[in-house]
C-alpha cells in the first residue's frame, strides 16, 4: 500500500504543478496593454517546458518507487534482483536521453525570432 500512496502523492504533485504553470502563464499575459509576440512566445515556452519537465520528473519518480518496492521484497532470487537492477539502469539511461532531447528542443525553440512571423504586428 505504501507504493500506491507514493504514486498518488507524485500524481498530485504533478497536477499541482500543471495548475501553477497555467496560472503563471495567464497571469503573465493578463495585464498586457498590447499584444507582445516575443513575451507571449517566451512565456509559452516556459510553460511548455515546465509541463514537459514535470512529466519527466513524474516518470522518474514513478519508476523509482517501482524499483524500490521490488528490491524491498523478501526472498526474491538474486537473478531476479539482477534483472531488476538492469532494468533500473536502462530506465535511468532512457530518462537521461529524454532529458537531453527535451533540453535541446527548448534551446532550439528559444532561438526562434518571432518578430518576423505573420500577424505579429496585428493589434
Amino acid at each position: 500500500m505504501n507504493a500506491v500512496n507514493q504514486y498518488v502523492e507524485v500524481g498530485q504533485q504533478w497536477i499541482d504543478g500543471q495548475v501553477k504553470i497555467g496560472q503563471g502563464l495567464f497571469e503573465s499575459i493578463q495585464g498586457l496593454k498590447q499584444f507582445d509576440a516575443a513575451l507571449l512566445w517566451d512565456k509559452s515556452i516556459e510553460a511548455y517546458q515546465a509541463a514537459i519537465q514535470g512529466n519527466l520528473d513524474v516518470e522518474i519518480a514513478g519508476t523509482r518507487i517501482l524499483f524500490d518496492e521490488v528490491a524491498a521484497v523478501n526472498n526474491v532470487p538474486a537473478a531476479a534482483l539482477d534483472l531488476v537492477k538492469q532494468m533500473e539502469d536502462m530506465t535511468a539511461e532512457v530518462a537521461k536521453t529524454q532529458q537531453t532531447a527535451v533540453d535541446n528542443w527548448f534551446n532550439l525553440l528559444r532561438q526562434i525570432d518571432v518578430k518576423g512571423l505573420p500577424l505579429v504586428g496585428v493589434n
